[in-house]
């Protein structure tokens, strides 16, 4: 044991055949009671795999007694969500290399780890990392091999570690900002659902529309959303990764690709109710004081264009309101019409009383059939 402890950037320890990229206090216990579980191998490298290691000792190679558990950004100048920065020693050994790139690994986010939204030399490479076995299979041929480059062939030394390199520091550049590169992504899918206006930030936008509608709100999702869009004590990542969850039912880190998916179909049925409502409190507000009701009628048509329009009754108009229903549906006709023939009645008549009053609004899709949605909302005033 005092020669592994003495010897740990060069020596590497194996457990019944397995690589121990970290010797913790767990190891070293099993190794006390059962050391005929464990293997040592020691390294030498010479020629133009010296001068290879040599390049990602001067990149990557950090002293096995730095850190414990712990890993330094992987790429210099850059920064992981999953890493802490750690003192850096330099050390000429192998495992000084292979440590780092491993740690790095293990400690990406699960979405990073599972993506298939990286190139195909960063999706080999990170396989290479997290199902290492031998350190020197790792960074001679594993790694080589998943970059695309070999250390054999017809350019010159220099060329060819100038090639590895490259490769390997774009991949792990790679890998590094997947995770923050998905963020940006929903962070714009909602600005873009949210109709956040070019150069507003988001999160001030978001927080003072929810605060319109502060009290207002039954539907349990919309009201966790609007909770998430109201923190204040997160920095703005944590921010967005809890608004994101919400939407999703799912940490962003955890996603695999087919989340985003289920993400973006969630946002956009989130998005027009919270839009509606907050359009609904707007007019409410404008509107001042009074006992009435307010509904928000939209109607999407063939085309895809889009009338609404926020329907107005006041306290005097409730029972001519109430008469005029029980009269239409005591009609025979209206008794013996379907569920479909009726929504069409109410459709076609919508459409003919607000068409001409309401705002026809342009959007991307054109669905099959009219679409009726109608959102209803009461203040301390009644409504």
């Amino acid at each position: 044991m005092q020669y592994l402890l003495e010897n740990e950037e060069s020596v590497s320890l194996y457990q019944e055949g397995s690589f121990i990229p970290e010797i913790t206090p767990e190891i070293l216990d099993i190794l006390v009671r059962r050391p005929e579980r464990f293997s040592l191998k020691k390294f030498v490298v010479s020629g133009l795999e010296a001068k290879y290691f040599e390049e990602l000792v001067k990149a990557y190679g950090v002293s096995g007694h730095a850190s414990t558990g712990s890993a330094r950004p992987i790429l210099p100048g850059k920064s992981s969500r999953r890493t802490e920065p750690v003192e850096v020693r330099r050390s000429n050994s192998l495992l000084s290399v292979i440590k780092p790139l491993i740690r790095f690994s293990r400690n990406l986010p699960r979405y990073t780890q599972n993506t298939r939204h990286v190139s195909e030399k960063a999706q080999r490479l990170r396989f290479a990392l997290l199902n290492a076995k031998e350190p020197d299979a790792l960074i001679f041929k594993e790694i080589p091999q998943a970059l695309g480059v070999t250390l054999d062939g017809k350019k010159t030394e220099t060329d060819k570690v100038r090639s590895i390199t490259k490769a390997l520091s774009h991949a792990l550049n790679e890998l590094q900002n997947a995770y923050l590169k998905l963020l940006e992504e929903c962070r714009a899918g909602f600005i873009s659902a949210l109709r956040i206006p070019e150069k507003t930030p988001p999160r001030q936008y978001l927080s003072a529309m929810a605060g319109l509608l502060s009290g207002q709100v039954l539907d349990p999702v919309l009201k966790r959303f609007m909770n998430a869009v109201a923190e204040k004590d997160k920095n703005d990542d944590a921010w967005l990764e809890g608004i994101i969850m919400v939407v999703a039912d799912k940490p962003a880190e955890s996603w695999r690709d087919e989340d985003k998916y289920t993400f973006e179909a969630n946002l956009a049925t989130l998005a027009q109710k919270f839009l509606n409502l907050h359009q609904l409190a707007a007019k409410v507000q404008a509107a001042g004081n009074g006992t009435f009701d307010a509904r928000l009628i939209s109607i999407t048509s063939p085309n895809g264009s889009e009338a609404r329009e926020v329907v107005w009754v006041h306290a005097g108009e409730q029972k001519l309101t109430e008469a005029f229903k029980t009269e239409l549906t005591a009609s025979p006709l209206w008794a013996e019409a379907t569920i479909k023939v009726k929504q069409a009645v109410l459709a076609e008549l919508l459409q003919s009383l607000i068409q001409g009053t309401g705002t026809n609004l342009d959007i991307a899709a054109s669905p099959e059939k009219r679409h009726i949605k109608i959102e209803r909302n009461k203040n301390k005033h009644g409504l």
